[in-house]
């Protein structure tokens, strides 16, 4: 009798929670999030009221008939109005530059901040960073007039509205900056890290997978120890033996830890094909605060590469500090599997040291043709101030050609185990069948005395993306997607606001 009782009791308790809680879950679902008229296709991203999406904003409205590939860009998280978004921009004689795009109204509007000057022949690969007291950093990996590539870091004392450029540096292949916003003895420190390289006595400046003997790759760091005025390095770290190596994005965590990440092809004289790309592993490397130690680089996961551009590079982010996962870094790639391109998470809790498991993000449902299933490309990777994380990718599931894309995300509330469906941000698709693909005509010159070649041909970025789109988030938790899409007839930068309710937590 007694035990019934409890359980009457048990069942009424709660039945009155239910009672309560009930119509707050009902309230909270009579807000659907925002989307442009014409996006609304999903009745999944309809019923949604954990995110709100703006409209869709022109970023390189200042070049509109240029072609625009390789985007990154950075919000100022001492001022949400603040933006930077530099992209690689393709010219029909072939050559390539980057542009630097400046918002001061939370990306609403966008004017051209930064072009390249006379000394420039080409440049790409461009990378950004904000840091204090109206500071800002800026840079891209380039060849000048004397034939050698070089990093070029311009520095702005005015949040990006005026630059100044350091000397040329080093060059290293795909550079990222990062800056210790920390508070400790190497605050304000500014890092630059890439794919570096050793070569031999013998070497007259070849490299490449097949330079055997007098090119190795390495994983490298430069220092800025001076407010961008100055480069120190690279200080490097060697893929010796039949390894190569193909560096990634990074972070800097709450001690001035730098953590960064790479994929390193197993057997570098191993031939890439579209559908059966060589073994691969996804790895990240640790450099204490200052840059005096790069540690030996930890195995992620292995990496079944795809074949596309937009997919060689994985993308980094790291909880700003939150209770549940203050330091918690996150890492994203796009992955093969079983002949198809999925989006895959790994996460590490212990600064580096070891990794989880990798979970699939993307959430769609294929057909059972492999020759049928979308591939994904393109990811981009960011964490609010309350632990959200949030992953946005070109997405082809609505492109019968396997070739197009809309941008979409999802997002996690419980640091990476699960993810949200996703939903567009998009209100327009990328199409080869609308867009321009123009033929370019592409110099190559791999000695400043050589005689020039010129190839012309239809860029593969067109049908891969670029190297890389971005993720940026504001000092409010509001997120926004960078991405390329062509639906003026150009491929041209597109941003959205994304805002989510909501904070992160264990277990959800």
């Amino acid at each position: 009798m007694k035990i019934n009782r409890r359980i009457c009791i048990k069942a009424y308790c709660v039945l009155f929670y239910l009672s309560l809680l009930l119509p707050a879950v009902s309230k909270g679902n009579s807000s659907p999030a925002v989307h442009e008229a014409n996006e609304l296709d999903d009745p999944l991203e309809s019923s949604s009221s954990r995110y709100t999406i703006g409209r869709n904003v022109q970023v390189s409205v200042a070049n509109l008939h240029t072609v625009h590939y390789g985007v990154s860009g950075c919000a100022n998280p001492d001022d949400p109005n603040l933006m930077l978004v530099g992209s690689m921009a393709f010219k029909e004689d072939g050559t390539v530059s980057t542009y630097l795009y400046r918002s001061t109204d939370r990306g609403q509007t966008w004017s051209l901040t930064l072009a390249p000057v006379q000394d420039i022949v080409t440049d790409g690969d461009p990378t950004c960073v904000f840091g204090p007291n109206g500071s800002a950093y800026y840079a891209t990996f380039s060849m000048l007039t004397d034939g050698y590539r070089h990093i070029l870091l311009y520095r702005s004392s005015d949040n990006g509205k005026t630059w100044l450029r350091s000397e040329p540096q080093v060059g290293i292949d795909r550079p990222f900056l990062a800056i210790d916003r920390s508070g400790g003895p190497y605050n304000g420190t500014i890092y630059c890290t890439g794919q570096g390289s050793v070569r031999s006595l013998k070497s007259e400046g070849e490299s490449g997978p097949r330079a055997i003997n007098q090119h190795m790759t390495a994983a490298a760091v430069m220092v800025s120890r001076d407010g961008g005025r100055s480069l120190e390095g690279p200080f490097l770290r060697a893929a010796f033996g039949d390894e190569y190596f193909f560096a990634g994005a990074n972070v800097v965590l709450s001690d001035g830890m730098l953590v960064f990440s790479s994929s390193v092809k197993n057997d570098r004289l191993a031939p890439d094909r579209i559908g059966s790309m060589s073994a691969a592993k996804l790895q990240s490397i640790r450099i204490n605060a200052g840059a005096h130690h790069l540690e030996p680089a930890t195995t992620i996961a292995d990496w079944p590469r795809s074949w596309q551009n937009g997919a060689h590079i994985p993308m980094m982010a790291v909880d700003p500090g939150t209770p549940s996962f203050k330091d918690r870094i996150y890492v994203v790639r796009i992955d093969d599997q079983l002949a198809r391109s999925r989006v895959l998470l790994n996460y590490s809790s212990d600064q580096g040291r070891t990794w989880s498991r990798s979970r699939t993000v993307d959430d769609d449902v294929s057909p059972t043709d492999v020759q049928q299933n979308p591939n994904a490309t393109n990811p981009g990777i960011a964490v609010n101030r309350n632990g959200v994380v949030a992953i946005g990718w070109a997405d082809r599931r609505d492109s019968s050609d396997n070739l197009g894309w809309w941008y979409r995300m999802s997002l996690s509330f419980d640091g990476g185990e699960t993810f949200l469906p996703s939903f567009k941000v998009a209100s327009a698709r990328h199409s080869l069948e609308s867009g321009n693909t123009p033929l370019f005509a592409f110099a190559d010159r791999s000695k400043a005395n050589d005689p020039q070649k010129v190839s012309i041909a239809i860029h593969p970025w067109h049908y891969g993306g670029g190297h890389t789109v971005d993720m940026l988030v504001d000092s409010q938790g509001v997120f926004y997607p960078v991405w390329v899409d062509n639906r003026t007839g150009t491929p041209q930068v597109w941003i959205t606001a994304v805002s989510v309710r909501g904070s992160a937590m264990s277990d959800g």
